[in-house]
Order: C-alpha cells, then sequence, then structure tokens
C-alpha cells in the first residue's frame, strides 16, 4: 500500500511541480471519491498513515509555489476525514452531499471557518419543484454571507430535473446571494 502510495505522490508530485514551475494555479483540487452513503471507505487513521505523506508533501511544494486553494472533491460521507484532510494541507471540500448526511450548518459549527466548503444543495430538491428549492436555499444561502462557503449544488446534475427547475434554483440562489440577510 505504501508503494501505491508513493508512485500516486510523486507521479502528481512531477506534474504539479512542472506546472507550478510555469504559473501558479488558483486552485488544485484532488479527486478522490473516498466515501459511501455513511461513512468513509478508509479510516482517517488509515488515511493518515498511507496517504498523508504523499499529501503532505504535494501541498508543501503547492504552498510554497503559492497556490492559494488545495481542495477534495470527494462524494459520500466524508465527516470523519475532514481533520485528516486539514492535517494534509487540504482546507477546501466539496460536494458536501446531503444524501450522504453531509451538513453544512453542523460542519460549520464543528470547524468554523478553518474549513471551506462548496456544495451541500440537495440535487433532490431542486428536481422536487420550488418549494423544495426555496426550503434549501433560505437554510443554507446565509452562510455563503459569513464566508467559507459557496452554495452550489452537491453532484452533478440528474435528468430528473427540469430546466424549468434549474432556471428557478439559479434566480432564487442569484437572489439569495446578491441581497444581504437582515
Amino acid at each position: 500500500m505504501r508503494d501505491i502510495a508513493r508512485h500516486w505522490g510523486d507521479f502528481h508530485y512531477r506534474i504539479l511541480e512542472r506546472i507550478c514551475n510555469d504559473i501558479v494555479p488558483d486552485e488544485v483540487s484532488y479527486w478522490e471519491d473516498m466515501a459511501f452513503h455513511t461513512a468513509p471507505l478508509i479510516s482517517p487513521q488509515m488515511f493518515l498513515e498511507f496517504f498523508g505523506p504523499e499529501y503532505k508533501r504535494i501541498n508543501k511544494m503547492l504552498k510554497e509555489a503559492g497556490v492559494p486553494i488545495i481542495g477534495v472533491d470527494s462524494d459520500g460521507n466524508v465527516h470523519q476525514l475532514l481533520d485528516a484532510f486539514w492535517e494534509c494541507g487540504i482546507h477546501y471540500v466539496w460536494p458536501m452531499e446531503v444524501a450522504a448526511h453531509m451538513d453544512v450548518r453542523q460542519v460549520r459549527r464543528q470547524y468554523g471557518k478553518r474549513l471551506v466548503f462548496q456544495g451541500n444543495i440537495d440535487k433532490r430538491a431542486l428536481a422536487a419543484g420550488p418549494q423544495a428549492i426555496d426550503r434549501e436555499l433560505e437554510a443554507k444561502c446565509p452562510l455563503a454571507w459569513e464566508g467559507g462557503y459557496i452554495p452550489s449544488v452537491d453532484h452533478s446534475l440528474p435528468p430528473d430535473i427540469s430546466y424549468q427547475n434549474f432556471q428557478y434554483y439559479m434566480r432564487r440562489k442569484k437572489e439569495l446571494l446578491t441581497t444581504r440577510p437582515t
């Protein structure tokens, strides 16, 4: 396992180092689906033992190169991995999948602004229609005004979301994010 992790780390380190020699990316994100519906596929301890050294090494180089945002995309319930992500230099997490019991409000209470999040707008609300969309957006968009949260759909849009519902979602989100709550 360590050999696989080291190979993965060396590969990504060399590619990202070459990129950072030419430009400084605005963001580097890992696509690491590490969880399923109820919990991670790997324990935080195993993540830190096997992959932690590689993430730390790569992220140290990225920070030294001036990359301001280092994130991870992982579907599923990654709650138990958030401390490990932070320890490895990852401070931006998405999509915060609602169907996997991720709740940005709960995580914000626990982590404050130490971690930044995107997503957590339940894609199923978009399929359900305007009332469900309003409930979802009104519950979560106010966090964006505190900083450190970008409300967006928590996954790719499935085919059961109508174009009209998507337009409504975009319009309502724009309204809520351009008018500061009182």
